[in-house]
């Protein structure tokens, strides 16, 4: 997901649209889980963003984004690619003399929530009082930190709300703060209200089913499978009214161990859905020839997801009922992902995993 977003961020022409998303998903790409390869891409994309940013004739909302997105990444940059720190640091030092001028507001503004006592309701006054449209939304953003620090999380739903009042380019950046960030918190704590109240303000469809599932897995996690399979419904629910997609057939499919775990037949109601959605996904027009740019779209974002999706969700049928599951291979009609299934199931029939890998008993040697 991670590698996607970032050839979007890398791709993408007008990055105008960058000042609001980036706060959010920077922190993201800084995860220790996260291949060393991705993070120096995305330290390269900072050093270049802010060149973009160099010659701006006026500071703008992305200038600010980039420049402290850059000074975040100087030292990483400084460890992980040396042979571009000259240059990266030429270009903070060259836009630090344009930021100092409209820095003053914004420091003396943290500094009052820093220095408070309370640092979660000085930061929501200041944001609520700020007249600097930049100021306001990093304000309300730091509160909504604060307030997941502080398992305030409707609190931290209302504030990044307010961080992000009107412009659509907000909103799959807010609902991945939600889903990511808001509602695994709560999850953890067993706030199941909170993590409701979240969701309940995902826009997309794609990313509230997703979030539903995780409130699913976690009221398994407690033993409550009646409220699990309510949120399994749920999803189903969000996914059968939308259009079919790569992403819809990956929720589907990915829910397939919750449901499992609830009761087999239901995981196998999920894989025949699963299926029935990959059936009617797009296929390529007769225009779109194999190695030309729209067929290569289609492959990248419809074709391998989805054959990588169903091949997961068969290889956890084929543990559970290998007859079951290959008698539903045959409902998958595109041949490339009818193929990879297949591919699993039978390996699965000719060279059956146990279940669980027989313990060793470990002898003591004589000395």
């Amino acid at each position: 997901m991670l590698d996607a977003l970032l050839h979007y961020l890398e791709s993408t022409p007008d990055r105008t649209r960058f000042a609001s998303t980036l706060p959010f998903i920077e922190g993201y790409f800084e995860e220790d889980a996260i291949p060393s390869e991705i993070r120096l891409r995305f330290l390269r994309f900072s050093i270049k963003l802010a060149e973009s940013q160099l010659f701006q004739r006026d500071a703008s909302e992305l200038f600010d984004v980039s420049f402290n997105l850059l000074s975040n990444s100087l030292p990483k940059i400084k460890e992980s690619i040396p042979t571009l720190y000259d240059q990266a640091l030429g270009i903070y030092l060259a836009m630090n003399s344009k930021f100092l001028s409209g820095k003053k507001e914004y420091d003396e503004a943290f500094v009052r929530v820093n220095e408070s006592k309370d640092k979660l309701g000085q930061a929501v006054l200041e944001a609520g009082s700020a007249t600097d449209k930049n100021l306001k939304q990093a304000l309300w953003q730091y509160a909504a930190q604060l307030a997941v620090e502080q398992k305030k999380f409707q609190l931290a739903v209302d504030c990044t709300i307010k961080s992000t009042p009107d412009a659509k380019s907000f909103i799959g950046a807010r609902d991945y703060y939600f889903i990511y960030s808001i509602v695994p918190a709560a999850l953890k704590v067993k706030d199941f209200e909170s993590a409701d109240y979240a969701i309940k303000h995902v826009e997309l469809e794609m990313d509230r089913a997703l979030g539903t599932l995780k409130v699913a897995s976690a009221y398994l996690d407690v033993g409550d499978k009646p409220q699990a399979f309510e949120r399994l419904v749920d999803v189903v629910k969000i996914i059968e009214k939308s259009e079919p997609s790569a992403k819809g057939v990956r929720i589907i499919l990915s829910a397939l161990p919750i449901a499992m775990r609830i009761e087999k037949s239901k995981a196998f109601e999920l894989a025949s859905l699963g299926i029935k959605i990959a059936n009617r996904l797009p296929t390529p027009n007769a225009d779109e020839q194999l190695g030309t740019e729209s067929r290569k779209k289609y492959v990248d974002s419809v074709l391998v997801p989805a054959a990588l999706d169903v091949m997961g969700a068969f290889t956890i049928l084929a543990k559970s009922d290998v007859g079951f599951a290959a008698a539903t291979v045959q409902e998958i009609q595109l041949r490339s992902l009818r193929l990879g299934a297949e591919i699993v199931v039978e390996t699965d029939r000719i060279y059956p995993m146990p279940k669980e890998l027989p313990k060793l008993a470990l002898k003591p040697t004589a000395n």
